[in-house]
């Protein structure tokens, strides 16, 4: 299940589906998505990745230093995110 984590001042939102255990370690699936205005083909750029090393494994549109820019909120966000998706797997 995908749940909604944030939106910043430039309309990044970011989203995150439940905690998966790999190879005995925990990761979350994170995504973040932008509006494009005015192109109707690829209305969002977006970024596909896991989280606790905030790795990128799709992404379309964001510039480098943007997705630079991701990782580092996504690294310092990481504790919450982990502890907010364990709350809501407890709870269903």
């Amino acid at each position: 299940m995908r749940y909604f984590f944030s939106e910043d001042r430039f309309g990044n939102m970011v989203t995150f589906n439940d905690v998966q255990s790999v190879g005995g370690a925990e990761r979350i699936p994170v995504y973040v998505e932008q509006m494009r205005i005015g192109d109707a083909r690829e209305p969002f750029n977006y970024a596909e990745g896991y989280l606790p090393e905030a790795r990128f494994t799709r992404t379309f549109g964001f510039s480098p230093s943007e997705l630079e820019k991701l990782q580092g909120y996504l690294l310092r966000n990481s504790d919450l995110l982990f502890e907010i998706a364990r709350e809501r797997a407890a709870s269903s």
